[in-house]
């Protein structure tokens, strides 16, 4: 996502924005798009975040199969590019409005 649109939350990677942290870390659900969860953790950049927390759903969409579920258990998982998974969620919440 173009980190200038209105919806960028910021980064989740090394020296990411205490704020953020705290609102990934406290959300109930997480969608990640196009991101390899085990590339960063692999790098040590976020040991605070821990998405297999009792009650946290998390949904998983990357291009790369082998991916999603790689590091941590996916509720939801779906294979697509990210640039084609954020158009279609944009359009299907622009639908719905």
């Amino acid at each position: 996502m173009d980190n200038r649109h209105p919806c960028f939350a910021g980064d989740l990677n090394v020296g990411v924005n205490p704020a953020l942290a705290a609102r990934v870390r406290d959300a109930d659900a997480l969608l990640l798009v196009g991101h390899a969860v085990s590339a960063i953790l692999k790098r040590r950049a976020i040991r605070w975040w821990i998405p297999a927390a009792p009650g946290k759903m998390i949904a998983h969409i990357h291009a790369d199969a082998d991916e999603i579920g790689r590091v941590y258990g996916v509720d939801i998982g779906v294979v697509c590019r990210g640039d084609v998974a954020v158009a279609g969620l944009s359009g299907a919440v622009a639908a719905a409005s």
